[in-house]
């Protein structure tokens, strides 16, 4: 029950460039970080998750599994060899972080994938789980956190981690919520790992399905392919950024 966005939205696609009234912001940005607490902090052993493998606390496990994931995708769905994805790929086996903790991770908690309803502004389900995994809370906290999802607040200088708060208060604010710490150096590596990740889904795999008819948005997906070169550029940056 609910909407993705305030019903007189101008946003196309929900998510991307949604602004939400302030009043929304100060009901709905609690539930949010309390949600993501929630998911993080679940005891995923309490429940028959046997489908899920399960990486090993201590050791970079978690980050390889990813990156193997990621990469044979790149190598099986590319049609052209883009060097930087070498690069990155490179890059990110050599700075793997170290799992301290292992969560359910959604992999796509964002402004537009909740629903809510719109009177009593209340979060009453959480959509797109099927990149969700057991892993490392940081790849939410990366993802959440991009400026793809975020908005100008009201001043027109504050950015607001997807629309809701500002990002200093929203790290503040899910560590309260999850008593777990949140490593800046591992959000800098989870950011690089997700815009590898998203480079693979729109550049390779969205070439191939709409290439193969296998699709029924084919138009949408070679649409998203243009944005892959923004990843690709924002991937260099934050490479040379790095901690």
């Amino acid at each position: 029950e609910g909407v993705t966005k305030p019903a007189n939205a101008v946003s196309g696609v929900s998510g991307l460039g949604t602004q939400l009234p302030v009043e929304l912001q100060h009901k709905l940005g609690p539930q949010f970080v309390e949600h993501l607490a929630a998911i993080h902090t679940f005891d995923f052993r309490s429940r028959d998750l046997s489908a899920f493998d399960v990486p090993e606390v201590g050791t970079t496990q978690c980050a390889e599994w990813g990156v193997n994931w990621w990469e044979r995708v790149w190598e099986e769905d590319s049609d052209e060899d883009i060097p930087m994805m070498r690069l990155c790929a490179a890059w990110l086996r050599e700075n793997m972080p170290v799992l301290d903790h292992a969560s359910v991770v959604h992999a796509d908690y964002r402004v537009g994938n909740f629903l809510f309803t719109e009177h009593d502004a209340r979060i009453t389900a959480w959509l797109d789980w099927e990149l969700g995994r057991v892993g490392d809370r940081h790849q939410d906290i990366a993802w959440t956190t991009t400026r793809a999802f975020a908005s100008l607040a009201a001043d027109g200088k504050t950015l607001l981690t997807c629309g809701l708060m500002p990002e200093a208060e929203f790290l503040a604010a899910y560590e309260r919520a999850s008593g777990l710490s949140v490593n800046p150096k591992t959000v800098h590596w989870y950011k690089v790992y997700n815009d590898y990740m998203m480079v693979a889904l729109t550049m390779a795999t969205g070439y191939r399905i709409a290439r193969g008819g296998k699709t029924h948005q084919d138009v949408l997906v070679t649409w998203l392919m243009g944005i892959g070169y923004m990843l690709l550029d924002e991937m260099c940056a934050l490479i040379e950024e790095a901690p």
